[in-house]
């Protein structure tokens, strides 16, 4: 019904067309935002297919037909020019909605005894404990109900526990990099003592030292952060490629921001690793001219 959707309509041409689309022959549909998400994030990427925005769909044309499928054709049917007139949140479904009276014509066209069949009915509710109360009602008359915010309710602790764990093992291998190139840095610096002495003795201030050693690991950890990161999205790209699944994204760019982020911990992660062992350089190691 229009006043269900008045207010999902893109525009005034779109609601007359709705209220009487035989002025312009052509048939106005809604599209559930559903099926524009699950486009968007389940085949255009993994695909390499366009993403389409809200905006820019409005107004695509399309083909209608009524009374014929690949399954079966029914006699009298009909093909139709539509328009995508908005996208709603009203019907959660993976169907195109059409205006309640055309929908009612062609039900009386096509079937034999004039009548209305329901696959669905959206029962809207005022909070939980409404929808709490009414379940039980509509159970009792044979029907089956699913509520949303029951299944919505699963589906976030689902993804709550899931992110905790990804988090969890994130942390662990953030850890083990951060003990094993702390230790690596450490007994690096320490490996090279008489190194720094002959430099110290040729002349070299323990302030050139020290910052020549600093230097070194912030290239090094930059250069490693970077290669890592490179090497990281090569992998996701063949993965990607060879294992292109539908509903499936697998993540190949790393968002510029989160890339200038790892290239800076990559840089300071050494250089505050180094800097226990270049303490004990400064004061013991080349304490002795």
């Amino acid at each position: 019904p229009y006043r269900l959707v008045a207010g999902e309509l893109a525009g005034e041409r779109y609601r007359r067309l709705w209220l009487r689309p035989e002025r312009e022959r052509i048939i106005p549909v809604l599209v559930p935002r559903t099926i524009l998400r699950s486009y968007n994030d389940g085949m255009a990427g993994p695909n390499g297919l366009p993403r389409v925005s809200e905006r820019g769909a409005v107004g695509f044309g399309l083909r209608l037909l009524m009374g014929k499928s690949s399954l079966r054709t029914l006699p009298g049917h009909e093909e139709a020019d539509a328009v995508v007139a908005g996208f709603t949140d009203q019907v959660d479904s993976f169907a195109l909605i059409l205006p309640l009276d055309l929908v009612t014509g062609y039900n009386r066209k096509f079937l034999k005894q004039q009548r209305n069949e329901y696959q669905y009915a959206y029962v809207k509710v005022r909070d939980h404990a409404s929808l709490l109360a009414i379940a039980p009602r509509i159970r009792a008359l044979g029907l089956v109900v699913e509520t949303g915010k029951g299944v919505s309710r699963q589906i976030l602790s689902l993804t709550e526990t899931i992110l905790l764990i990804s988090r969890s093992l994130q942390a662990v291998v953030i850890l083990l990099a951060l003990i094993a190139v702390s230790f690596a840095t450490v007994i690096a610096t320490m490996s090279r003592v008489e190194y720094y002495r002959i430099l110290r003795v040729i002349g070299a201030s323990r302030l050139f030292l020290t910052a020549a050693i600093l230097i070194k690991y912030a290239i090094l950890g930059l250069a490693g952060a970077w290669a890592g990161s490179a090497l990281l999205g090569l992998a996701a790209g063949r993965f990607a490629e060879h294992f292109r699944l539908t509903g499936i994204m697998v993540p190949v760019a790393v968002p510029a921001d989160l890339f200038r982020t790892v290239l800076l911990l990559g840089a300071l992660i050494p250089v505050l690793s180094a800097l226990p062992a270049l303490v004990r350089l400064y004061f013991k190691g080349l304490s002795a001219d």
